[in-house]
């Protein structure tokens, strides 16, 4: 629905950010006052931002929450629907400082 396939995201950024995508492109924005918030609040609050929190279906959000800030080795990617995924720790990579 993103208008992509795949996305390659190389390097890090010095400061957390989310990556933001719609009508096929993309964009990196600021994400400080996402940083420390459980995934349901930053999924609330992207919703928000995003669809005027409605609950839209052309709408995902996708986070990594504080286990993966922390890099903790069990940390997964949550979406909107509380499903997780990436087994093995790659929310940690979200939040990967090198």
């Amino acid at each position: 629905m993103s208008g992509f396939d795949a996305l390659i995201v190389r390097g890090q950024s010095r400061a957390p950010v989310y990556l933001y995508l719609a009508d096929g492109h993309v964009e990196i924005r600021d994400a400080s006052d996402l940083w420390g918030r459980s995934t349901s609040e930053t999924i609330r609050i992207l919703t928000e931002r995003h669809a005027g929190g409605e609950s839209k279906p052309e709408l995902s959000v996708v986070t990594i929450g504080q286990a993966g800030e922390n890099q903790s080795r069990l940390a997964a990617w949550i979406d909107e629907n509380t499903r997780s995924f990436g087994r093995g720790g790659t929310g940690a990579v979200g939040a990967s400082s090198g």
